[in-house]
């Protein structure tokens, strides 16, 4: 049995279960909580059982005695301290319990090091991307999503330095090298910050910005070519699911880009041009 209740919006959602079934052995059970993850993503009913909020209340307090207690096994990733803040890294602290078969899963972990799959958004959310990438498919463009992350952004601080979000200089550095490099490219926006995308970048000619819901636009992200990625877990895995992936561009530091240090450490993504921000 596995037991894990997610923390953070989908992007964070995924990572956290392509991770937990990754533990999974013959006919072992994830016991969780209904989330957006499952949604949006095809999953084994059978594998999963969920519970409401007030079980997951008290169950939480319960686990937490018995992880101290050592009675279930406990598996967190791994953490470190950098000038005095936690940085998540790419590793896991396995404490066995009492009771071996019981595994409460702790953290986030994001990195493609706890990728072992891939896993598929439903059948139609891929039909709705289609239709709204329809009109463009018809000619010969070369599509490139551009996702860009604001909103809470704007009042997080990473290592110290307050809003992590990228620079207009960031997107734009990315698509003149579009511009220059290839024939009829296309650029599809995708944002939690509609205005500002219509607003730094209504010059471009060859766009469109899209205002549909998180699973569509996770579906529009995989369906393009090329990719110019925010410092966002959902952008993460819009690039990594990518059906036929050509360029990625990311921020180099992802969201430590103002200290100069990957946060979190292994968030890193073999086939991406990782590219300095531009502050």
């Amino acid at each position: 049995m596995i037991i894990l209740f997610s923390a953070g919006q989908l992007g964070n959602q995924i990572f956290q279960y392509v991770y937990a079934e990754s533990l999974c052995k013959n006919n072992e059970k994830i016991i969780t909580s209904f989330c957006e993850y499952f949604d949006i993503f095809k999953y084994d009913e059978r594998k999963y059982v969920f519970v409401n909020k007030y079980i997951r209340f008290v169950l939480r307090r319960f686990l937490t005695v018995l992880i101290k207690l050592r009675v279930v096994t406990y598996i967190k990733q791994k953490q470190k301290i950098y000038k005095g803040y936690i940085v998540d890294v790419d590793d896991i602290l396995f404490k066995k319990g009492i009771f071996s078969n019981i595994k409460v899963v702790d953290g986030f972990f994001q990195s493609e090091k706890f990728v072992k799959f891939q896993p598929k958004i439903k059948e139609i959310y891929i039909k709705k991307a289609k239709e709204f990438l329809a009109d463009v498919a018809e000619k010969d463009y070369k599509l490139i999503f551009v996702h860009i992350r604001r909103g809470d952004y704007l009042d997080w601080s990473i290592l110290g330095k307050k809003d992590p979000s990228l620079s207009v200089e960031y997107y734009k550095k990315q698509i003149d090298y579009f511009l220059v490099k290839l024939n009829n490219p296309f650029f599809i926006f995708l944002s939690n910050d509609d205005s500002f995308v219509e607003n730094k970048f209504g010059y471009l000619k060859n766009k469109k910005i899209s205002k549909n819901s998180v699973g569509v636009d996770i579906a529009i992200m995989s369906l393009c070519e090329y990719a110019i990625v925010s410092n966002s877990t959902l952008s993460w895995w819009g690039a990594n699911l990518m059906k036929k992936r050509q360029i990625v561009f990311a921020p180099k530091y992802w969201l430590g880009w103002k200290s100069g240090v990957w946060f979190p450490n292994g968030i890193e993504l073999s086939f991406v041009n990782f590219i300095e921000a531009i502050k």
